[in-house]
C-alpha cells in the first residue's frame, strides 16, 4: 500500500471516529503485521473529580510483587506498572519479549494533590518501597505534561506494543499511530535499526528515559 494511501485512509478514519481513542475497524486492520502493536482502551480516570497523578519508586524487578503486597490493604488503590514489548533476540532468533518501562516505578492516581496520611502510611509500609517522588517528605503529582504522557501509556492497557512512524526527508521522526503519539517532541534518539525510540520524562526533576518500538510506515506492505 502507498504511503499517501495509509496516510489518507488514517486522516479519514480518525474523521470519522473523532473524539474517540478507539479507531474503526479498517484503521485497526492498518498494523495486523506489528508485532506487539497495541490499541487503547477506554479509562476513566476522574469519576467526576479532577485527578492527580504520583509515582512511587520501589526496587527495581519487584514491581509487580509491591503491587500484589499494597493490594492487600488497598484493594480499592490502583497502581499501575507499565509495561512494554520490544523486540529482541534469543540464541539468534528475534523474538517479543515483555518488560517494565519504567524500572523500579510504579504510577497511581489520586483526586487531590496531597495524598491522605492513610493512603500514605500503606505505601510506605508495604515491603520495596523507596519513596514517593519527588522525597517522601516533599510527595508533589507529576507535572501536567507528564500526566497526559502517562495517561496516555496506561490507556493502551497492560502492556505497550509498537507505533507506526513516518520520517521526512529530513529524516525527522513522525508518530502515525499508538503509545508515541504526541511525543516526537521528548525523542531524544532514534534506533531506525532496532526500530527503537528513547523517550525522555522529568518526573518531578527525576529524568528518566525509555524506549519504546515502533514500526516504519513504508514497511507496510498488502498482501
Amino acid at each position: 500500500m502507498a504511503v499517501d494511501s495509509v496516510l489518507k485512509l488514517v486522516e479519514k478514519e480518525s474523521r470519522k471516529s473523532a473524539g474517540s481513542l478507539l479507531p474503526s475497524e479498517p484503521l485497526a486492520r492498518l498494523p495486523k503485521r506489528l508485532p506487539g502493536f497495541t490499541m487503547p482502551i477506554h479509562l476513566s480516570f476522574s469519576g467526576g473529580l479532577p485527578m492527580s497523578f504520583f509515582a512511587i519508586q520501589v526496587t527495581s524487578g519487584r514491581e509487580d510483587a509491591y503491587i500484589k503486597f499494597f493490594s492487600k490493604q488497598r484493594p480499592d488503590q490502583t497502581l499501575y506498572n507499565i509495561k512494554k514489548k520490544i523486540r529482541s533476540r534469543k540464541k539468534g532468533k528475534p523474538t517479543i519479549v515483555t518488560t517494565s518501562l519504567f524500572p523500579g516505578y510504579l504510577f497511581f492516581k489520586f483526586p487531590e494533590d496531597s495524598l491522605s496520611g492513610e493512603l500514605l502510611t500503606s505505601i510506605r509500609k508495604t515491603k520495596y518501597f523507596i519513596r514517593v517522588l519527588p522525597a517522601t517528605d516533599n510527595i508533589k503529582p507529576l507535572g501536567e505534561r507528564d500526566t497526559s504522557i502517562i495517561k496516555q501509556l496506561v490507556s493502551f492497557g497492560g502492556e505497550i506494543g509498537s507505533s507506526v512512524v513516518s520520517f521526512d526527508e529530513n529524516n525527522k521522526i513522525k508518530v502515525i499511530q499508538g503509545p508515541m503519539m504526541g511525543m516526537e517532541g521528548r525523542i531524544i534518539k532514534v534506533d531506525r535499526r532496532k526500530k527503537r525510540a528513547k523517550v525522555r520524562l522529568e518526573m518531578n526533576d527525576s529524568p528518566i528515559s525509555f524506549d519504546l518500538s515502533f514500526e516504519v510506515l513504508e514497511s507496510i506492505k498488502e498482501g
